[in-house]
């Protein structure tokens, strides 16, 4: 997209941004639920 119009880029970048960010919230509940996982092991080790 680097010939397209500085408007078309800029519209273009903000829809990526927005793709981006809908995805977010699932990768931290991925993450959040690995480290639930983790915790928990790590717990049953120390007792």
């Amino acid at each position: 997209m680097k010939n397209a119009n500085p408007e078309a880029q800029k519209d273009f970048d903000f829809m990526k941004e927005i793709l981006r960010l809908k995805k977010e919230p699932e990768e931290v509940k991925k993450e959040n639920l690995f480290l639930k996982k983790a915790a928990a092991f790590f717990a049953k080790e120390i007792d």
